[in-house]
């Protein structure tokens, strides 16, 4: 409800930073996609900082913040994480 009022409040788009926490996490994977696909028309040209537990909500990211335990282990492209980064791999694709 809340991003669907979000969309029609002209102060918010206004803004060149947009912070977004848990945005997606009570959605369905079909209205995630339709969210997502929305998101990328209204942020264009605007900083998007988004937190985010879902795999599909950070791998079109350009930059992602991995942090475990409190402490920042990486900042890098969602690819570059999965391909060289272990703790990455194991803790957020659950691969071993």
């Amino acid at each position: 409800i809340s991003i669907s009022q979000a969309e029609f409040s002209d102060h918010l788009w206004t803004h060149s930073l947009l912070l977004f926490d848990e945005v997606q996490s009570d959605l369905d994977s079909e209205n995630e996609e339709v969210l997502n696909e929305k998101l990328s028309e209204l942020v264009k040209d605007r900083i998007l900082f988004s937190i985010a537990h879902r795999v599909s909500s950070i791998a079109a990211a350009d930059k992602v913040l991995f942090i475990d335990a409190g402490e920042r282990i990486a900042l890098d492209t969602f690819e570059n994480l999965k391909k060289n980064s272990r703790l990455f791999r194991e803790k957020v694709l659950g691969l071993g």
